[in-house]
């Protein structure tokens, strides 16, 4: 099989991630193993799994979807321009490229199809022994008598397989575009936040200046403004110390430059524009994988 000839030895870790749909973050990457049909639908905090058979359409997955949790009210497929696609569309075949599915209006989750799924057709079959399929061990395919009739196979389908890894490629480098653009504005909020938040250290030094030396120098005097004075460098420090149990950090202007706040700030701003670190990393990480593959195809 072409896949077994194609493997190596990195089994272990690997194994379960490709034999398993896996979840990174709003993003759901399909399994190598053709024979699991489990799709996932992560939700919040939670992860939804619905079963599905080469015969379902999208209407009947549509379904299933909504009886999972009372939470999911409306579902709909969609494809990567944002297109509606027809619930009368077997779901085995719109599993074979990348789509996307909106829940409730709002939440949209991507869904990026296996290359054992995405290459496979009548002519070009990668058989049943799944269990030693992994793409990312791929290195060369020795040339020996045994291979030659499945390199034949390969080779009257090479330009298809070719194309159709070009095509996915092109989809993960145009979402991994958009999350640098994603990226270019997150930081621009940071650095206005940063400058707002300076500004405001400095406009409130100098305001509580003033108004102790006015009380101090011109109305009331030392004696009688010095206590109040250290109950309120009290107040800041309960308040600092507070801030420092619940968060585990200490809040000064560092913590603005510090990478656990931008982490933090990329996280919960990033939501509102679509943004994910873990969801970028899995597409750039994947993306160096699918170049592996298709360089060992134009190899053959």
């Amino acid at each position: 099989m072409l896949l077994n000839m194609m493997m190596k030895n990195k089994l272990r870790n690997n194994f379960n991630k490709k034999f398993y749909s896996q979840v990174y973050d709003r993003i759901v990457k399909f399994s190598e193993n053709l024979k699991d049909n489990e799709m996932k639908i992560p939700m919040d905090k939670d992860t939804y799994s619905i079963f599905f058979s080469k015969e379902d359409k999208l209407s009947d997955l549509t379904t299933r979807i909504n009886g999972t949790s009372e939470n999911i009210q409306k579902v709909e497929f969609l494809s990567f321009q944002d297109e509606k696609i027809n619930e009368d569309l077997l779901f085995d075949n719109l599993s074979k490229s990348p789509f996307k599915v909106r829940i409730n209006g709002h939440h949209m989750i991507k869904y990026f199809p296996c290359i054992n799924k995405l290459i496979s057709n009548k002519n070009f079959k990668l058989g049943d022994n799944y269990n030693n399929m992994i793409i990312d061990t791929i290195d060369k395919i020795s040339l020996t008598e045994n291979n030659l009739g499945v390199l034949s196979v390969i080779n009257s389908n090479k330009k298809e397989i070719e194309e159709k890894i070009t095509n996915l490629m092109k989809i993960y480098e145009k979402q991994i575009e958009e999350y640098s653009q994603a990226e270019i504005v997150l930081d621009k909020k940071l650095k206005d936040k940063k400058f707002w938040f300076i500004n405001s250290a400095l406009l409130f030094f100098i305001a509580h200046l003033i108004v102790f030396y006015v009380l101090i120098y011109q109305i009331y005097g030392w004696d009688t403004i010095e206590p109040i004075t250290y109950i309120v460098g009290n107040v800041y420090w309960i308040f600092g110390l507070s801030y420092f149990i619940l968060r585990k950090k200490k809040l000064d202007i560092g913590l603005l430059s510090s990478n656990g706040y931008r982490k933090e700030f990329f996280k919960n701003m990033g939501r509102r524009i679509g943004y994910s670190s873990i969801e970028k990393d899995f597409l750039m990480n994947e993306l160096v994988e699918i170049r592996k593959f298709k360089e060992t195809i134009a190899k053959i």
